[in-house]
């Protein structure tokens, strides 16, 4: 990474730049934005998917905090179906 000095909008910025594009800088980049979320920011609205076939993490940017799922058009419908299932198969 180097740092650069730059003008946008009449206003100075100072930008990191990767020097070279690798798949591993990415990996660092997405790994230091989420320790600076935990130290920096609201640490308490990442979450894990409530679908135990995903588990992939996600930040909670509703207002009352009670998401549940990555994606609720794919995990939250998929286990919407699955409690509907059960429920179902549990009445028979």
């Amino acid at each position: 990474m180097r740092r650069t000095l730059t003008t946008i909008d009449q206003e100075l910025k100072l930008q990191l730049v990767a020097v070279e594009a690798h798949w591993s800088q990415v990996m660092a980049e997405v790994a230091a934005d989420f320790a600076l979320t935990l130290v920096e920011g609201e640490g308490g609205r990442i979450r894990i998917c409530d679908n135990s076939d995903c588990r992939w993490m996600f930040y909670d940017d509703t207002r009352s905090r009670t998401q549940k799922y990555c994606d609720d058009k794919m995990c939250g419908n998929l286990m919407k179906v699955r409690r509907f299932r059960a429920k179902r198969k549990s009445q028979n």
